[in-house]
């Protein structure tokens, strides 16, 4: 393995340990605020987290605006579980013998994430248009249907992995 290689994969591994712990801790300080926000001060709904308002959502109803914030602090977690699951991925890699088990079963397990949080994000921007037409006014911008793309890709990379894996252990019968 070259070198550069080597040093691209540990820049691409700490590049994920960093996002993996940005979105944990985004998840964290948006689950506090929104539970400071019901239980005691309503004010706290103002900045959720790094400008998130949804001050006018909690004045229109409290029940969307609960559901409102269930949903993008799973669809944080999602992402935050995908980005560990992309650590795991490269503390397994192998590029000697890439294709393992392990690697196959990873990559299929990221691109469910993937889908998951594409799924996810759609629905949470399905429903932010719907409370829009409703009347109050709150910021949320992205619905992550890119993720739905990246799961695709990745998906039919996990599929020629399998293959991969098919090939070498027929390889490894025949010597």
């Amino acid at each position: 393995m070259k070198p550069t290689t080597q040093k691209i994969l540990t820049v691409l591994r700490i590049f994920s340990w960093v996002l993996f712990f940005s979105f944990c801790i985004k998840a964290g300080a948006l689950l506090i605020s929104f539970i400071v926000s019901l239980l005691s001060n309503h004010a706290a709904s103002v900045n959720l987290y790094s400008g998130f308002d949804l001050t006018e959502l909690l004045k229109f109803s409290k029940w969307h605006y609960v559901v409102m914030n269930i949903a993008i602090i799973i669809l944080i977690a999602l992402k935050a579980n995908l980005f560990f699951r992309v650590t795991r991925l490269f503390s397994s890699i192998n590029l000697e013998n890439p294709f393992s088990d392990r690697v196959a079963t990873l990559i299929t397990s990221i691109s469910h994430i993937a889908l998951q949080v594409g799924v996810v994000g759609v629905i949470i921007g399905i429903y932010a248009k719907w409370l829009l037409k409703k009347g109050p006014l709150f910021s949320y911008e992205g619905d992550n249907s890119e993720y739905l793309f990246l799961a695709a890709i990745v998906f039919i990379i996990a599929q020629i992995f399998k293959r991969g894996i098919e090939l070498q252990t027929e390889n490894d019968l025949t010597v």
